[in-house]
């Protein structure tokens, strides 16, 4: 090809790189431009259809001295090495670069908590939209080098992992999916695929989210249907998630989320519940009666309790109902 057009040199560095030298006797940079578009427009055609080969090209600025070439060899790689972040098989000329190194890379830590409460809701559009605000921040690491953009990528994936394992949703299945892309992210020369292979694990995670949410809601009515039969006895955290074989502190957020108060307000609710409707059934009981029948061994605890929740003594409610 450059001996058609009559210019430039090729350099081997290895089977995967090559090197072209363009040299032009104009000073018009329009002529300049014009004619590497043409030969490497040329170059790239070529090599596709008659070697299969599909390559990607990254192109320096002009360099006007000889002794300058090295640095400029060095810009024209770092330019095709943005084919991680713009895309591969082009030609990446100075402005293409430019266009992504305008902004340093930003480390997603610390940014991550709008797509993780997206995520625990389980509302498909805003996960993918919190998504996409994370891809933009990691492409702006290109400038510093593509071992830095897979490190934000790892960055995301240690972020999602996190999730999975804080909400039990880390299973044989999904750490065979996690290591997949562990792997293709150190492989892959191209952002978009990585990318979509992410956000194909993020789908797969919200179609996990939607089915266990049922199953969570029907862990969390077992615990309920159990404390409002037993919350005459000794109730516990422990006691309860070992009912529904899972771990406290699993449990107790769960059923946090799901109720909208903790294990231990839910249990005292239902137990002043409970005592306030013997008080008005049998209001010649006794308060350390009232205390044992809804699990309160201490009447002193039961009184404290019962005023915090009330607003009242167990003695002054007795009065006002009994009158």
């Amino acid at each position: 090809m450059l001996t058609e057009v009559g210019t430039g040199a090729v350099i081997s560095c290895n089977p995967y790189e090559y090197v072209v030298l363009l040299s032009f006797r104009t000073s018009s940079l329009i002529y300049v431009r014009q004619s590497i578009s043409q030969i490497l427009d040329q170059i790239i055609f070529v090599l596709r259809e008659y070697t299969n080969l599909q390559v990607t090209i990254g192109v320096s600025e002009l360099c006007e001295e000889l002794k300058h070439i090295p640095e400029f060899y060095l810009q024209a790689r770092k330019n095709a090495d943005l084919r991680f972040v713009i895309n591969k098989h082009r030609i990446i000329y100075p402005e293409d670069a430019r266009h992504f190194l305008k902004q340093s890379g930003e480390t997603l830590i610390g940014k991550e908590q709008t797509l993780l409460d997206a995520l625990k809701e389980g509302k498909e559009q805003s996960v993918l939209q919190e998504l996409d605000k994370m891809f933009t921040l990691i492409k702006r690491s290109a400038s510093m080098g593509n071992e830095v953009l897979r490190a934000r990528y790892m960055e995301l994936l240690m972020i999602l992992v996190k999730f999975m394992y804080d909400n039990g949703f880390v299973n044989s299945q999904e750490i065979k999916r996690i290591e997949d892309v562990y792997q293709m992210a150190w492989q892959i020369d191209s952002a978009e695929r990585l990318q979509t292979r992410i956000s194909n694990l993020v789908l797969q995670l919200l179609q996990e989210i939607d089915k266990q949410a049922g199953q969570m809601n029907r862990v969390v009515a077992i615990a309920q249907e159990f404390i409002m039969e037993h919350y005459n006895e000794d109730i516990t955290l422990g006691k309860v998630s070992g009912i529904v074989h899972l771990s406290e502190g699993y449990f107790s957020t769960l059923f946090s989320n799901a109720v909208g108060e903790t294990f231990k307000e839910f249990v005292t609710k239902v137990r002043m519940k409970k005592a306030m409707e013997s008080m008005k059934k049998e209001p010649y009981l006794k308060i350390y009666e009232i205390a044992e029948r809804t699990g309160y061994a201490s009447t002193e605890h039961f009184s404290r309790v019962f005023k915090k929740a009330t607003g009242v003594s167990p003695n002054q409610f007795m009065r006002s109902v009994s009158k």
